[in-house]
């Protein structure tokens, strides 16, 4: 028997305005800013970002959550590994943000590192997450692969080859690496040809399709009349997929 769920929101899809949302934001979402980051939730202020400044999110709980970014480090902050209070914090030599108190670092890499902290949800630009904007997408009842090319293009969706479902295409986004330093994917789009039959994903979709339960957090949301073969055919390859990596 195939678990499956139905994955319903209080939230009108037709209230998400995708007209809003900057399209010059890559892969995640959008601080909502400034915005105070914390050492934990309603924690002390480790350091500030800008408004409009691209990061990565874990899901939320209780409305907080986790955020992460690179930063440009100097070549004194390289010797030292310390970034001290009231720094202006930088990316690409654009300013994002400045430190309240010295920050702990992780994921170096080389001239850049990786900064984490914690921060309300209300601090995120909503129409930002790639969930809202994908829901908007499936709930307009248009499943052509045209119609996903935009939404793709600017989360940087990649094809991914060799994977278990070889009659489909699949394109995905991996998930935050404040979640998993090694992640999996956050979305797969499934394509049949030029239609949209289903996708796989780890955080909560705002749809009234039917959802299937995988494996480490993943489900599959079916998007197209498939039987409940076909449907059992993609969920055990996913789970054996799932089970097969890290």
């Amino acid at each position: 028997m195939i678990s499956c769920s139905e994955n319903l929101t209080d939230k009108k899809l037709s209230q998400i305005d995708t007209d809003s949302v900057d399209p010059s934001f890559l892969i995640g979402e959008q601080i909502d800013g400034p915005a105070n980051i914390r050492t934990r939730p309603n924690g002390k202020i480790s350091f500030i970002l800008n408004d409009g400044v691209n990061i990565e999110t874990t899901p939320p709980v209780d409305n907080w959550l986790q955020v992460g970014l690179f930063i440009d480090l100097t070549p004194e902050q390289i010797k030292t590994s310390v970034i001290l209070p009231g720094t202006v914090l930088t990316r690409d030599n654009k300013a994002v943000g400045k430190t309240i108190d010295t920050i702990d670092t992780w994921l170096d890499n080389g001239d850049a590192v990786y900064i984490n902290g914690f921060s309300h949800t209300k601090n995120i630009k909503e129409n930002s997450y790639p969930e809202s904007y994908l829901t908007h997408l499936i709930n307009q009842g248009n499943t052509s692969f045209e119609a996903f090319k935009d939404f793709m293009n600017q989360y940087k969706f990649e094809v991914f080859d060799g994977g278990s479902l070889t009659n489909l295409k699949e394109y995905f986004i991996y998930e935050s690496l404040i979640v998993n330093p090694s992640p999996r994917d956050r979305i797969s789009l499934l394509f049949n040809k030029d239609k949209l039959i289903g996708l796989v994903h780890s955080r909560p979709l705002q749809t009234q399709f039917k959802t299937f339960d995988l494996i480490r957090g993943h489900k599959l949301t079916v998007t197209d009349d498939l039987s409940e073969a076909e449907i059992k055919d993609i969920v055990d390859k996913k789970i054996k997929f799932y089970n097969s990596v890290d």
